[in-house]
C-alpha cells in the first residue's frame, strides 16, 4: 500500500469519539499531571521560602514565613491525596465511556472496514479502573489504621466512621474487580471484521517499514529542546538547594514537615559561599520557569503550523509520508499546549493560596497567631485560589475543546499515513496489545 490512500477493502484505524463524559476524563488525565508539576514547584519555593526564614535573612517575616512554609507543606499532602483520587476516578469514567461510545458507535456504523485504534482497543483488552483500585486500597488501609485506633482510644465516633470508610472501600474494590470485561469487547469484534483490524496493522507496519522521502514540519526540535533545559535547570537547583541544607544542617530529618537541624556555622568565606548558594538556587528555579514558559509558547506555536501543514498535505494526493514520530504524535490524542501551561500555573497556585486562607481562621498551638499575622491576607489567598481553580478549570475545557476538533485530523491522518502507535512503557502486556491485533485475542 503507498502513501496516497487505501483501496476500498482495506481495513483502517478510526478513532471513535467517546463523547462529552469521555473527553472531561481524559482532560483530567491529562491535565492533573501538570498540576502535579505545579505543586511540585510550589513545593520547591516555599522549601526556600523556609529556609530563608529559618537563616533570618528575612528577621521581620521569620514567623509568617515559617507558619505559611508548614501549612504548604501539609496542604501538599492533602492536594496530592484529592489529585489521587481524582485521577483514579477519572480514570475509570475514561474507560467506561470509551468501552459505551464504541459499542454504540460500531453498531450503528455499516463501515466493517474501520477498526478502532488500538489505544481505544486497549481499553476493551486491558482489565480497567486499576487505579481506582489502588485509590480505594490506600483509602481502606488508612481507614484500618483509624479502625486500631478507636478501638485502642476507646473513640466511639472516629471507630463508626473509619469502620463505614473501611467497608466502603473493600466494598468498592470486590465490585471493581467483578466487573465484566468481555461484553462490549465482544459487541465490537461481532461488528468490526478480522480482515479490517490485521489489513490496518499490517499496512501500519508496511509504512513504517517504506523508505520514501519523508516530511517533518519545521521548527518541531525548538520546543522540546526548551522544555528539557527547563528540567536540566530544575534539578541543579534542587541540586544545589539538597547541598546547602547538607552542608549548613548537617543531620536534618528529611521526613515532610521536619524543622532543620542545628545550624553549622563556617569561615566568612564558607559563609559567603554557602549565602551565594541560596541565591544561585533560587536563580536556577526562575530561569527553569522562564525556560518552560518559553518552551510551552514554541511548542504551542509549531503545533499549530504543523497541524496547518498536515492539513494541506492531506488534500495533496502526491504529498509524502511524514516521518514516524510527528504521526504518531498528530494521530493520537495529546495533551492541548495551552492547557499543560494553564495546569501548571493552577497548580502553583493553588497551594498557597489555600494555606494563606486556612491560616487566616488558624489560630492554635501549633500555629501561634496565624489567624492574627494573616488576617488581611484573606483576600488575596481568595483571590488566589479563585484564580487557581479558574486556570486549572479552563486547562481541562480548553483540552476538551481541543481533543474534539482535532478527531477529524487525527482519523485523517490514520486513514491516509498510518503508522503503529509507541509502546508506552516495556510492560509486556501493554507492549503486546501495541504490536498485534487484539479484539479478538483470549475470547
Amino acid at each position: 500500500m503507498d502513501d496516497h490512500g487505501t483501496d476500498d477493502n482495506t481495513g483502517y484505524w478510526r478513532e471513535y469519539d467517546i463523547g462529552p463524559l469521555g473527553r472531561l476524563a481524559r482532560a483530567l488525565a491529562h491535565v492533573l499531571p501538570f498540576a502535579g508539576i505545579g505543586i511540585a514547584v510550589a513545593f520547591v519555593v516555599v522549601l526556600l521560602a523556609g529556609i530563608v526564614g529559618e537563616e533570618g535573612l528575612l528577621p521581620e517575616l521569620a514567623t509568617p514565613i515559617d507558619l505559611l512554609s508548614r501549612m504548604t507543606l501539609g496542604m501538599i499532602i492533602t492536594f496530592a491525596y484529592a489529585g489521587f483520587g481524582v485521577a483514579a476516578v477519572a480514570d475509570s469514567l475514561r474507560a467506561v465511556a470509551t468501552r459505551r461510545a464504541l459499542a454504540a458507535a460500531v453498531t450503528a456504523s455499516t463501515d466493517r472496514l474501520a477498526a478502532p485504534h488500538p489505544h481505544q482497543v486497549e481499553t476493551l483488552v486491558l482489565r480497567q479502573h486499576l487505579l481506582l483500585v489502588g485509590f480505594l486500597g490506600a483509602t481502606g488501609a488508612a481507614a484500618l489504621l483509624m479502625v486500631v485506633f478507636g478501638l485502642v482510644e476507646g473513640d466511639l465516633p472516629v471507630l463508626a466512621l473509619a469502620t463505614a470508610v473501611l467497608a466502603g472501600c473493600v466494598g468498592g474494590c470486590v465490585a471493581l474487580v467483578r466487573l465484566p470485561s468481555d461484553r462490549v469487547r465482544r459487541v465490537v469484534a461481532e461488528h468490526v471484521s478480522a480482515h479490517a483490524e490485521q489489513t490496518a496493522w499490517g499496512r501500519a507496519r508496511a509504512s513504517d517499514r517504506g523508505d520514501k522521502p519523508r516530511f517533518r514540519p519545521r521548527g518541531q526540535a525548538g520546543g522540546p529542546a526548551l522544555l528539557g533545559l527547563a528540567a536540566v535547570l530544575g534539578s541543579l537547583s534542587a541540586f544545589v538547594l539538597q547541598t546547602y541544607l547538607y552542608v549548613r544542617h548537617p543531620g536534618t530529618d528529611s521526613s515532610p514537615g521536619a524543622r532543620l537541624a542545628e545550624r553549622q556555622e563556617y569561615s566568612a568565606a564558607g559563609e559567603t559561599v554557602l549565602d551565594l548558594g541560596i541565591w544561585v538556587s533560587a536563580g536556577l528555579a526562575a530561569l527553569g520557569l522562564l525556560a518552560a514558559a518559553a518552551g510551552g509558547l514554541v511548542e504551542r506555536t509549531t503545533s499549530l503550523a504543523a497541524r496547518r501543514d498536515l492539513a494541506a498535505r492531506l488534500d495533496d494526493p502526491t504529498a509524502s509520508r511524514p516521518e514516524k514520530d510527528v504521526l504518531v504524535r498528530y494521530s493520537e490524542p495529546r495533551t492541548a499546549d495551552v492547557s499543560r501551561l494553564a495546569g501548571v500555573l493552577g497548580g502553583l497556585l493553588v497551594v498557597p493560596s489555600a494555606a494563606v486562607l486556612v491560616l487566616a481562621g488558624t489560630d492554635n498551638d501549633t500555629f501561634v497567631d496565624a489567624s492574627t499575622l494573616f488576617a488581611d491576607l484573606r483576600v488575596h489567598g481568595v483571590v488566589g485560589l479563585a484564580v487557581s481553580i479558574t486556570l486549572l478549570v479552563g486547562a481541562v475545557v480548553v483540552d476538551m475543546v481541543v481533543d474534539a476538533r482535532g478527531l477529524e485530523l487525527r482519523n485523517r491522518l490514520m486513514r491516509r499515513w498510518p503508522t503503529v502507535p509507541r509502546t508506552p512503557d516495556e510492560d509486556s502486556r501493554r507492549h503486546a496489545v501495541r504490536t498485534r491485533p487484539t479484539l479478538r485475542v483470549g475470547l
